[in-house]
């Protein structure tokens, strides 16, 4: 059984004092009203004249369901959905908090850019330049052919064998360097977009994003770090309309209750039988190759089931209906029979020795096969004494719950921007922990980066400038001579053209080859401007970079906060070494005209007399103090290392998990208060929450459960007065126990609703 990691002996130790005679006196008090019905001694029920023992030596034969049980606590948990890095990462960038709802596809995080990136940026220039070389080489080599061929239709026109041949060889000698030229930045243009390929690859680990649509129920404390690791989860998303019963202690490794017959629960006071929750083969395999099973989850089919309540769930490895049973301390055996004592209807006569044939026995009452009827009565031993002085308590339906409290309570703020080292140095100042305001010095860092850096990048720029400016000029004189000789060519009339060979070779087809000339001289022209544009941007950016990056007068790099907000805690101390990219600092903050508040709670570990328990995601809290009171609910709950959420995404399985924040108080829950509160309502407030709840089960008050110690079995059992028409009898019972003092007791098994119990 799951006792939320008690104590065993602490807990019967508890109990026993909590249900001993000592305390019945304080506990008639607190339960003379007890929402089951209770009253004072009934006509029907025998005034007691007789010795006690006497009156409490029979109890009638009935029905029950027998054999062995097995128990289970659960909880009901929504689906949850985890958004996880596969390899690692580190991130820059947060966008949402616990509480928030997303769609699904919303990007919930961004990972730090890093050498990748720029890397990335760098080949992404270096395509673009080489798509834009080809194309002018293409371009240019085009118009060098088409010139070539205009000389060579002249060769033609002279007949002059040698002239043509020459023209050929040339024509031939372009294709070719054309052909070597294309395939040689073809080749290396290839290489670039396969290297950027593989980068996009590793690095869209970078972007994250919603996998579902519903409420973000965990996200991962990054006040000390920005990194995840493989398979760790950064937020969690739940769906709040799909729920499972989830027992803590069981995983599907070591789950031993699958083949069993019968399992079942109690919804709403009504037997419900419940089926385990399937994974694919695939999955299960996956969680077993990696050690990290997720904890059994359960269905309730037909059921709704109520968030965040507890559950207790009961398994039997045979029939589940119920039989005619007799107490087995009313069993004798003799050598190879078996036999009990029956009331006979004279008083004056002595009771019926009879054997019976008996089946399974669940400790405490045996299955009868044959022997005795429903409604006789049955001696049984008994060493305990039926209260003389008692009152009466009608068992019904009720709700338990342990409660519990504690003081550390403060609001939150939700949201992390993370912020990275820009460059390479040592940490010289660092934020006090505490409230942070926009505008204030975030770190200073001593870097490499020097003024001389910044004036070089500014030169760069310039030089660009001074180049295009040249080259552009003596494009434009070199574009008006061509377009002059064009023109004139365009005047020399057919008859004027020379008849010699070197005059028909200088004018012939003169404005066609010039035509290309100027082409290719356009061409060029185009392409130093793209290539002048693309570098220009990449050195300003640069320069931009450099100039904005607030340096001081000692050309150190200071960082400023964005924001309002709150410093919990830092990554490398104060005059560490830091790497370009490594994570500084974490500023938690809130965001402005939010109509609600979000509180963060620490359960106060310390306190003996409550247990360690987080209170439940979608529980109703109360946070209260000398003076008001309000009402919330739990939006989300720390993470635990030992809790694996089993899925399948992209046709490969995974088994995250949440890490617990920092701080070394391993209960510690979210709350969501729908009012805006300040730091005077939050002055002196504690908040109450159920550290355990169970809903309509049978719950009886606590003094109506007795104890005595089984040397047999060496262990406490406890029973109850029941009252069986004009008898009370003694009612074995099986019972939750706790160490949170509630007044009442949970009882799983032996008490039904209707029964009456002395108290």
């Amino acid at each position: 059984m799951l006792f939320l990691c008690r104590n065993k002996k602490h807990n019967r130790k508890k109990l026993r004092a909590r249900i001993s005679s000592a305390l019945v006196s304080m506990q008639m008090i607190a339960l003379l009203s007890f929402a089951t019905g209770c009253g004072g001694n009934d006509g029907s029920i025998p005034e007691l004249n007789d010795p006690v023992m006497a009156a409490a030596e029979y109890r009638p034969v009935g029905k029950r369901t027998i054999g062995k049980k097995e128990l289970m606590y659960g909880r009901v948990v929504p689906k949850e959905y985890p958004c996880f890095s596969k390899d690692g990462a580190d991130l820059a960038e947060i966008n949402v908090a616990v509480g928030d709802y997303v769609n699904e596809g919303d990007v919930i995080a961004t990972g730090v850019s890093g050498v990748d990136a720029e890397l990335i940026a760098t080949l992404k220039e270096e395509a673009n330049s080489l798509t834009r070389q080809r194309a002018n080489a293409k371009n240019v080599s085009d118009k060098t052919l088409e010139k070539l061929d205009y000389e060579k239709k002249i060769e033609e026109y002279l007949e002059d064998s040698d002239g043509i041949w020459n023209k050929e060889k040339e024509i031939e000698k372009e294709q070719e360097e054309q052909r070597y030229n294309l395939a040689l930045i073809d080749s290396r243009l290839s290489s670039v977009r396969s290297e950027i390929a593989e980068l996009e690859k590793n690095s869209s680990k970078e972007i994250f994003t919603a996998p579902y649509t519903g409420y973000v129920t965990f996200v991962k404390d990054f006040s000390q770090t920005n990194h995840v690791e493989p398979n760790e989860n950064i937020i969690v998303v739940s769906d709040m309309d799909e729920l499972y019963i989830e027992c803590t202690d069981k995983t599907i490794e070591n789950y031993n209750y699958e083949s069993y017959k019968k399992k079942w629960t109690y919804v709403n006071g009504k037997k419900a039988y419940i089926t385990e929750r399937r994974y694919t083969n695939e999955e299960v395999s996956c969680a077993k190759a990696t050690k990290s099973n997720p904890y059994i989850q359960f269905e309730v089919p037909g059921e709704k089931l109520t968030i965040g309540t507890n559950m207790v769930l009961y398994f039997m490895d045979s029939d589940d209906s119920e039989k005619l049973v007799v107490g087995n301390d009313s069993i004798y055996r003799e050598n190879e029979d078996q036999y009990v004592y029956v009331k006979t209807g004279d008083e004056n006569s002595s009771d019926e020795k009879r054997n019976v044939k008996l089946g399974v026995s669940d400790g405490y009452y045996t299955e009868v096969i044959s022997g005795l009827e429903e409604g006789e009565m049955v001696h049984y031993k008994n060493n305990a004494a039926v209260p003389l002085k008692y009152e009466i308590a009608e068992i019904g339906l009720s709700d338990y719950a342990e409660n519990c409290e504690t003081g550390f309570v403060s609001i939150s703020n939700p949201y992390s921007r993370i912020y990275t080292a820009d460059y390479a140095g040592k940490l010289e100042e660092l934020h006090n922990v505490g409230v942070a305001s926009e505008g204030d010095t975030l770190f200073v860092m001593q870097t490499n980066v020097k003024r001389a850096d910044i004036e070089a990048a500014k030169s760069t720029v310039k030089e660009l400038d001074t180049t295009r400016e040249k080259e552009r000029k003596e494009y434009e004189k070199a574009k008006t001579d061509l377009e002059e000789v064009i023109k004139m060519a365009g005047e020399i009339p057919a008859e004027a053209v020379a008849t010699d060979s070197d005059a028909i070779r200088e004018s012939m087809y003169l404005a066609e080859r010039t035509q290309c000339d100027l082409d290719i001289l356009t061409y060029t022209e185009d392409f130093s401007k793209q290539e002048y544009d693309a570098q220009r941007a990449s050195a300003q950016k640069e320069y931009n970079k450099l100039s904005s990056a607030g340096f001081d007068a000692d050309n150190n790099y200071v960082k400023k906060l964005e924001m309002d907000g709150n410093i919990n805690s830092y990554g490398p101390a104060r005059y560490a070494r830091v790497e370009k990219y490594q994570f500084v600092i974490t500023e938690q903050y809130s965001k402005d005209g939010e109509d609600f508040t979000r509180l963060h709670v620490l359960v106060d570990s310390k306190d003996p007399s409550m247990p360690s328990v987080s209170a439940r995601i979608g529980e109703e809290v109360t946070l209260y103090s000398d003076e008001k009171s309000w009402t919330g609910k739990c939006i989300g709950v720390n993470g635990d290392l030992l809790r694996y959420i089993l899925s399948s995404k992209d046709e490969k399985q995974y088994s995250t998990y949440s890490a617990p924040f920092y701080k070394n108080v391993p209960e510690q829950f979210d709350v969501l208060i729908n009012e805006k509160l300040t730091k005077e309502d939050m002055e002196g407030t504690k908040i109450k929450f159920n550290g355990f709840e169970v809903k309509q089960s049978v719950v009886v008050p606590g003094t109506c459960v007795k104890s005595e110690y089984d040397q047999l079995a060496k262990k406490d059992v406890y029973f109850v007065w029941k009252v069986e028409g004009d008898n009370i009898v003694k009612e074995f019972v099986h019972i939750y126990e706790t160490v949170v003092a509630t007044g009442t007791v949970l009882v799983l098994d032996g008490v039904e609703v209707g029964d009456k119990l002395l108290k």
